[in-house]
């Protein structure tokens, strides 16, 4: 499982979302109040969610290819990874804090329920967007060296980083929620 699925899994468990094979979390810290929930912020934070798994599975497919590109795929998901990932990990707070307010806000277990469901459900739709695009991106099985390479190459040279991307003022916001998120929670 990606490091990006595994974050996945984590914001979901930590909002209640029931998945099988993983142990439930702890009650979540007491929360902040959430800024207004925009479009463009939600919008921004589903883009990052979804670049972070079309990359991890782009990098997957070309993982596939012999020497250089299997060690290139790795070293430009990283290098992606590594630059990318407060953007990222403060969308799945974002997520994560939207559900957890929609969950306060409804009466009954019933309507809790199905609010975590409609979570589940969006988180699902961003990993079959992102299998779509990586399989275009990199058609095949395996897929063509021309084309890893082709992609591996803007991972690598930042092109395709989100703070390049007409997102970056929402996900900049988000970003600082999550460091409020984060301050409040820690002992």
């Amino acid at each position: 499982m990606s490091a990006v699925a595994l974050r996945l899994a984590a914001a979901m468990l930590a909002m209640g979302v029931a998945l099988p094979g993983f142990a439930q979390a702890p009650a979540p810290a007491p929360q902040l109040a959430v800024p207004a929930p925009t479009p463009a912020r939600t919008q921004a934070a589903a883009f990052a969610l979804t670049q972070g798994l079309i990359h991890a599975k782009i990098a997957d497919r070309c993982k596939r290819l012999p020497e250089p590109i299997r060690s290139q795929a790795v070293a430009a998901r990283d290098g992606w990874q590594g630059r990318n990932r407060r953007l990222v990990d403060a969308s799945f707070v974002w997520f994560s804090s939207i559900a957890a307010a929609a969950s306060n806000a409804v009466a009954g277990d019933a309507a809790k329920g199905r609010a975590k469901q409609a979570l589940g459900e969006q988180f699902q739709s961003f990993d079959t967007d992102a299998a779509r695009v990586a399989a275009s991106a990199v058609p095949g099985e395996p897929p063509q060296d021309a084309a890893c390479e082709r992609v591996l190459a803007q991972f690598a040279d930042t092109s395709l980083d989100l703070k390049h991307s007409p997102y970056a003022p929402s996900l900049r916001e988000i970003r600082d929620y999550a460091r409020q998120v984060g301050k409040a929670s820690q002992p």
